[in-house]
């Protein structure tokens, strides 16, 4: 937990331009996750975002993830549509497997018209063999969520699905850090 929240004032003093930050908590029974992303530049082609997040559960699975994408809204034939690009690098441990991963993906959140403060959004990662290390082969996360902004740009509240998976090495079996249904909320500054 101390190396969480020294990658964390390592984000917040790296960049002195910072335009804007958000917090995210995401909750389910038996599991946690909280992301912390910083805009760190960018307006006339979309902006770039770096973030940290980390997911535990009570089965002792703990994952550690960093991230940077670029975000932008799509264009105006198809207003409310928000499309991100990105990497992330994953580093976790579970009672059956270790990994490490550098996933590409992306994201696309899309707020309905008429219904403006709805949105659903999806997210999709993912590392081949050639990037994953110690006890995977492929590694992936992906979500699936429906949402609410209470609060115009500034909080959200959604609810959908998370998981966080691996293909190991060896016996081929697959190990989910962490797979269920979720409740959370987006705090915007």
């Amino acid at each position: 937990m101390k190396k969480s929240a020294l990658l964390l004032l390592l984000f917040l003093g790296m960049n002195s331009s910072v335009h804007a930050a958000n917090a995210l908590i995401s909750l389910s029974d038996d599991s946690a996750l909280m992301r912390f992303n910083l805009w760190v530049g960018g307006q006339s082609f979309g902006r770039s975002e770096a973030g940290i997040g980390f997911l535990f559960n009570d089965s002792k699975s703990y994952m550690l993830e960093g991230a940077f994408h670029v975000i932008d809204e799509v264009g105006t034939k198809v207003p409310g549509l928000v499309f991100g690009l990105g990497a992330k690098a994953y580093g976790g441990t579970s009672p059956d497997a270790d990994v490490v991963a550098l996933g590409v993906g992306g994201s696309f959140n899309y707020s309905i018209p008429g219904a403006n403060r709805v949105f659903i959004g999806l997210d999709a990662y993912g590392a081949p063999p050639i990037v994953t290390g110690l006890d995977v082969n492929w590694f992936w996360e992906w979500a699936a969520v429906i949402g609410y902004k209470v609060l115009q740009d500034q909080a959200d509240v959604y609810i959908g699905y998370r998981e966080y998976g691996a293909t190991l090495k060896g016996d081929g079996g697959v190990e989910r850090f962490d797979s269920t249904p979720r409740l959370g909320i987006r705090i915007m500054f």
